[in-house]
């Protein structure tokens, strides 16, 4: 009885040891990296152009998880690999070419996947940069957004980095003016380790079209600027005619990019459950083997 419960002490010890470091370490990184498209594009029907997706602001940033959508009757995606089935991005120069699980672009659905982890001795990233390249090609006349669906950062430890999106609008015109013949820097595909694609899972591709305002990258709020007082108007001096005060609303352009949520239990959001656990079970054993 004793090895048994001195056993399952031991086990929900190190459970708590495990999730109460990586709360901590959760807690502290209050900087927040922003992935995606930081700039809406334009492009001629049949022409193609280099969209970057970007990283900015990243601190220890070691793995990235990222799926996006499109409208795949106004544009699609050309193959950066050609020597592999599919279609591919180009991989970006931040991050180190490493685990690469997923790389895929469906030009039926409009849907992207990109799921890459650096490996030992590659560094934990900081700063800006270019993830991944989209050599987007216009289809028809029309516009699509370029939609974050998922988006998860990692450090080198494995533990889930504060992350925003970015968004952006693809706009394609005829007449539009000729890309830029300088192409961004894209590292050998080869370089990466691929492992096998896990099975795709039906999503819902969303309808065409703006359907709501996109994320951007948030901005410093501009300096308020002093006004000559004004007089005040004259007002009914009924309590009923009384002016109410008007509750702020904040503005609809360009809002702050909000991190993603994929919802869920985690121990490192409900670390005090474990630690509540543990204490729990430690007086029960405790109590247990005084008693015998």
């Amino acid at each position: 009885m004793k090895l048994k419960l001195s056993s399952l002490f031991l086990f929900l010890a190190v459970l708590c040891l495990i999730a109460l470091p990586g709360r901590q370490a959760f807690a502290q990184a209050a900087d927040t990296v922003y992935i995606g498209v930081f700039s809406d594009v334009v492009v001629a029907p049949d022409a193609v152009v280099e969209v970057p997706i970007e990283v900015k602001q990243a601190k220890g940033l070691f793995a990235v998880d990222i799926e996006m959508t499109f409208d795949p009757d106004i544009v699609t995606v050309q193959d950066a690999d050609p020597d592999r089935p599919g279609v591919q991005l180009g991989l970006g120069d931040f991050l180190d070419p490493g685990l690469l699980l997923n790389n895929s672009v469906d030009n039926e659905t409009g849907r992207i996947q990109f799921i890459m982890s650096q490996v030992n001795p590659s560094e934990p990233k900081d700063g800006d940069g270019v993830l991944l390249v989209l050599y987007l090609q216009g289809k028809r006349e029309g516009e699509t957004e370029l939609r974050i669906t998922k988006l998860q950062a990692a450090d080198n430890r494995g533990l889930e980095l504060p992350s925003g999106k970015v968004e952006a609008r693809v706009n394609v015109e005829a007449g539009a003016p000729a890309p830029a013949a300088t192409s961004i820097p894209v590292v050998n595909p080869t370089a990466a380790i691929l492992l096998p694609t896990p099975q795709a899972q039906p999503t819902q591709t969303p309808p065409p079209g703006p359907t709501a305002t996109l994320s951007r990258m948030p901005t410093a709020a501009p300096t308020a600027i002093p006004t000559e007082p004004q007089p005040a108007a004259s007002k009914p001096t009924s309590a009923l005619a009384q002016e109410q005060p008007v509750e702020e609303k904040a503005p609809l352009e360009n809002p702050a990019a909000e991190p993603v949520d994929e919802g869920g239990f985690s121990l490192l959001e409900n670390w005090w459950i474990v630690a509540a656990a543990v204490a729990v079970a430690s007086g029960l054993a405790i109590y247990v083997v005084r008693s015998k």
